[in-house]
């Protein structure tokens, strides 16, 4: 079924209505962090707006600060959160509150790497989200 309503793909199993998620998720890794790492690592592109519902960030050992920072290509100046996370090997929570998070169509969404432990050897940020068509 289609819900012009909520526009979304719905079922049902005869009882209780559905609606069919339309979750993406995708990884940014990152081999041997740097502060000095290139700003703009693995860029995503999106051709529709997409809003991010969840983070996860984890770290082969020790520690980095890390954020996502989505805009124009070339002058991505958004910042996912306020203020940088870390990446760790110990803890690694998942966000779902964002100082933004939609990121509109013909945007790019980057990783940035802040600061580092000295003995880290890779780190990676799990994105999740929708579509919003």
């Amino acid at each position: 079924l289609i819900n012009t309503a909520s526009k979304s793909l719905d079922f049902s199993d005869g009882t209780t209505q559905f609606v069919l998620q339309a979750k993406r998720c995708f990884t940014f890794y990152v081999e041997s962090p740097t502060s000095t790492n290139s700003e703009w690592i693995g860029q995503v592109r999106f051709d529709d707006p997409f809003t991010i519902t969840s983070i996860q960030a984890v770290a082969s050992k020790g520690a980095s600060g890390w954020n996502l920072m989505y805009g124009p290509a070339g002058s991505q100046t958004t910042k996912v959160f306020t203020d940088y996370k870390a990446a760790s090997a110990s803890t690694y929570p998942t966000y779902t509150t964002f100082a933004n998070s939609t990121i509109l169509n013909n945007n790019v969404l980057s990783y940035v790497v802040a600061s580092n432990s000295a003995d880290q050897q890779s780190n990676a940020a799990t994105v999740c989200g929708r579509y919003n068509k």
